[in-house]
């Protein structure tokens, strides 16, 4: 009886020990997940080295004397992984942590490798409708009213200074200027509705989530 009593306890204090294991791992996996504490919205500092050969707006090549800095945004939409636009890394350009991963010159998108884990935010599955309010992903704020879908504009190289026409865009009535490129623009529910790829006085130009979805997939 006290040999079968301590068998039966053995066993139990056994599935016990495997019971904590299990619970330690799933913690372990938890506490893992709630280190990413980058984003969901990073500015991305991409430097073009002195030195550096570029295409100026005469057209003739010239050597940079000095070092120059382009400012944009980007987004998590993975743990790991940033999306911006395609001229937030001009070439011969580098943006320290991140690593480019994939670039579509033709629809100007672009994802980076990031070194720090981040708070993805999803993609929205609806299309957004003229008078539809847009909102910062973070501080849940306006930043803009649609006012037009499906148009088309334009955005310039940093580098080669080559003008790129961008088709099925959505107009944001607002006031941005050329270093918010990459912002993203959020639904009313925290989705992304796109991200700013050009301006003009007025007003901003978004390249919607269902062609980022595209670029992603």
């Amino acid at each position: 009886m006290i040999k079968e009593r301590f068998k039966n306890n053995g066993k139990f204090f056994l599935l016990s020990v495997a019971l904590l294991c299990l619970t330690c791992a799933g913690c372990s996996t938890k506490n893992e997940f709630s280190e990413c504490t980058s984003g969901p919205i990073v500015e991305l500092r991409a430097v073009i080295p002195a030195g550096t050969v570029n295409l100026s707006e005469s057209g003739i090549f010239q050597k940079s004397a000095h070092e120059k800095i382009i400012t944009s945004f980007g987004v998590f939409v993975e743990p790991n992984t940033v999306l911006t636009v395609s001229h937030a890394l001009p070439i011969r350009s580098e943006i320290s942590g991140y690593e480019p991963l994939q670039r579509n010159t033709e629809s100007e998108l672009l994802t980076l490798s990031s070194q720090r884990c981040g708070r993805p935010l999803p993609l929205s599955f609806q299309d957004v409708a003229p008078g539809e309010v847009l909102y910062d992903c973070v501080k849940k704020v306006p930043l803009g009213n649609v006012t037009k879908i499906k148009t088309t504009a334009f955005s310039k190289s940093n580098v080669s200074l080559k003008t790129l026409s961008l088709s099925n865009l959505i107009e944001v009535s607002g006031s941005f200027n050329q270093g918010d490129s990459g912002l993203p623009f959020c639904t009313a529910n925290g989705d992304i509705a796109g991200v700013l790829v050009s301006v003009n006085d007025s007003s901003g130009f978004i390249i919607a989530s269902e062609q980022i979805q595209e670029f992603l997939n």
